[in-house]
C-alpha cells in the first residue's frame, strides 16, 4: 500500500539527503501537542488542514519551494494524515523540504518546530499553504 512517507522518504534518498524518522511515541506525543495547539477542536479530525484554528492561507502554484525561505536553517518535524501515514520525520534544515517535495508525487504535509510553536499545512490538492500560531503573517508577505 502506498504511504507518503515512503514517498517522501524515495525522494530524500534520490536527492542524497539524511533523514531520520522519531520512534513512535515520540512521534505521537508531537503530533498531540501540535493538535492540541493548532486543530479547531484540539484533537485529530479528517483532514487536519481544513480544521485548523484561524491561520493566515495562501493558494498558489509550487507554494512548497516557499519552504526553502520559510525554513530556511531551521530544524523541522514533518507528518501526514494520520488516516494514511503516521510518520514524523525529522529534517536537519527545513528549507531541503522544498527539494524533497519538489522531487515526491503530490502529498499533504504538516510541518512543525521542535517547540510546536508554529505550523505550516501545505495541501497539494489545492496548492494552498496555511500558516498558524508564530508562522502566522510570513506566508502574507511573501
Amino acid at each position: 500500500m502506498w504511504t507518503p512517507s515512503e514517498e517522501f522518504k524515495k525522494s530524500i534518498l534520490e536527492l542524497g539527503m539524511e533523514y531520520n524518522i522519531l520512534p513512535k511515541a515520540e512521534a505521537l506525543a508531537l503530533k498531540q501537542k501540535a493538535y492540541s495547539n493548532f486543530a479547531a477542536h484540539q484533537r485529530y479530525d479528517y483532514p487536519l488542514w481544513e480544521r485548523l484554528k484561524p491561520c493566515d492561507s495562501v493558494t498558489r502554484e509550487f507554494v512548497w519551494r516557499w519552504f526553502k525561505d520559510l525554513l530556511k536553517n531551521e530544524k523541522v518535524y514533518l507528518f501526514f494524515e494520520n488516516v494514511k501515514d503516521d510518520t514524523v520525520f525529522y529534517i536537519e534544515d527545513g528549507a531541503s523540504v522544498s527539494l524533497i517535495l519538489d522531487n515526491a508525487p503530490g502529498m499533504t504535509v504538516y510541518i512543525v518546530n521542535k517547540e510546536v510553536t508554529y505550523l505550516y499545512a501545505y495541501h497539494d490538492d489545492h496548492d494552498i499553504l496555511r500558516a498558524c500560531g508564530d508562522a502566522r503573517g510570513k506566508v502574507l508577505l511573501k
